[in-house]
């Protein structure tokens, strides 16, 4: 049985300059039919919107680096599109070794999920009309997003994905937008993006997220020995969900705080373990400065619920080559917390001014035995 389908059998040319959209599409619907491959030679291929479907993987070789294009690339032609890879309908899905590159000038995003309710809640239809009730088992992994006017990763109403081995940079929104649960985000780069790192939760109005965003819910998600570093917006920004485990990651240099924790209306992020990170030269300040100091500091926690904060190891420092502003002033700046311990961790020249600092509002909160 044929199961593998090869684009350039429908029709795609790898020259950069042939709209490869419907060739494209036209091999991703026919290996739908048996739930099937799709194959992306190594190339550069123009595309519009591109739509997944159940079962479809989406395969390239890799060949890219940081800074260099190669491999299985796809460029996106229209900076009008809502994204290039709309994944809504491509659950029990892979996407691998594909370098997407955006169309900086437009709001695009690279990859998305947009469900109208979080997994169909077992009334939404998909573009294919089938029931879209389904655990979404999305995985990315092995690619590399940049370039685009949006977030690099746009998962609204999403439910069970991972996104691995890849680098999400350069992009104006955030690297990866999440409102979902169940997902692993590990051993990835997320660098030089306009918004955060990762973000989850409601959005608060960036452009790139308003106009596909609804509830907001971050939850059950695991960020996992990840690179993030250089994003205008901080890290990891979350709020309204979770048992969430953040452990082992490299921050550098992020504009504001590295990890963010807010409060949306009445909602506050729950259940959290932050341990065996390293925050380093945080809280840098972007053009204009801060409204608020402390945000110039490694952690702000504006508020969350049984949390704890432990061997995380923070030191301050400038620009690449010394240069720049020394940042961050504070270390972990804490208010509104209810049942979290902060203990066992090194702050040893690690921020300019305070370490802890206690804005007020906390019940049963333990800090202590840490290194300052």
């Amino acid at each position: 049985m044929h199961n593998v389908f090869d684009i350039m059998d429908y029709g795609a040319r790898a020259d950069g300059i042939t709209d490869c959209t419907a060739a494209i599409q036209r091999a991703i619907d026919e290996a739908a039919k048996v739930r099937g491959g799709v194959l992306v030679p190594p190339g550069e291929y123009l595309t519009g919107r591109l739509y997944g479907r159940p079962g479809v993987s989406i395969q390239g070789a890799r060949g890219w680096g940081y800074k260099d294009i190669g491999g299985s690339v796809l460029r996106l032609l229209d900076p009008g599109a809502p994204c290039m890879l709309d994944m809504t309908d491509g659950f029990s899905a892979t996407i691998r070794g594909l370098q997407l590159i955006g169309a900086a000038q437009g709001r695009s995003h690279g990859i998305a999920v947009n469900n109208p309710l979080y997994n169909g809640n077992g009334e939404s239809v998909s573009q294919s009309g089938e029931n879209n009730f389904h655990e979404g088992s999305l995985v990315v992994e092995d690619c590399q997003v940049r370039g685009f006017g949006g977030n690099g990763l746009h998962f609204d109403h999403a439910f069970v994905f991972t996104v691995r081995h890849s680098s999400v940079h350069g992009n104006r929104g955030h690297g990866i937008y999440i409102d979902g649960w169940d997902g692993w985000i590990t051993d990835n780069l997320l660098s030089f993006n306009g918004g955060c790192g990762v973000y989850g939760g409601r959005s608060e109005g960036h452009p790139a997220d308003v106009e596909w965003s609804r509830n907001g819910i971050c939850a059950s998600v695991s960020i996992l020995q990840n690179r993030i570093e250089w994003n205008q917006a901080g890290g990891v920004s979350l709020s309204v969900g979770g048992q969430m485990i953040i452990n082992a990651n490299s921050f550098d240099r992020s504009y504001g705080p590295a990890l963010r924790l807010r409060r949306d209306n009445a909602y506050v992020p729950t259940t959290l373990t932050v341990t065996g990170n390293l925050f380093n030269r945080s809280g840098k300040p972007w053009e204009g400065g801060f409204t608020d100091p402390y945000e110039s500091s490694h952690i702000y926690l504006e508020s969350g619920e049984n949390l704890t904060l432990t061997g995380n190891v923070f030191a301050v420092g400038r620009d690449d080559g010394e240069v720049g502003v020394m940042s961050p002033a504070y270390g972990v700046v804490y208010k509104g917390l209810k049942g979290a311990v902060m203990t066992g961790n090194a702050l040893y020249h690690g921020c300019l001014s305070e370490g802890f600092v206690n804005l007020g509002g906390n019940e049963a909160v333990t800090v202590q035995a840490n290194a300052l």
